[in-house]
């Protein structure tokens, strides 16, 4: 999810940029950025509490603490949370 996201892969978002004016896509894309940094933010601390809430159960099969598991949740949601800031911050500059 974080590559797809860092690639632009994400065929609605880039689909939807591409068909507004160009003198739209900015505010759009700028404020579509703050509104995905302030979930990725959610993810990341909801995510923690998620994985340190499941370190005590195991999985079954595996005997490994199912917060093990679900640490992809928080680890993606951080990276994506950092890119958004850095495309953020090239937008804001005009880059």
């Amino acid at each position: 999810t974080a590559i797809a996201f860092r690639s632009k892969l994400h065929i609605s978002f880039h689909f939807l940029l591409k068909s507004l004016k160009p003198g739209a896509r900015k505010p759009i894309e700028i404020v579509s950025l703050f509104l995905m940094i302030t979930f990725f933010g959610f993810l990341v601390v909801t995510g923690i509490d998620m994985v340190i809430t499941n370190m005590e159960s195991e999985t079954e099969a595996l005997k490994i603490p199912y917060g093990l598991v679900y640490i992809c949740v928080p680890a993606a949601s951080l990276l994506m949370f950092i890119h958004a800031c850095v495309e953020l911050v090239k937008n804001l500059r005009g880059e």
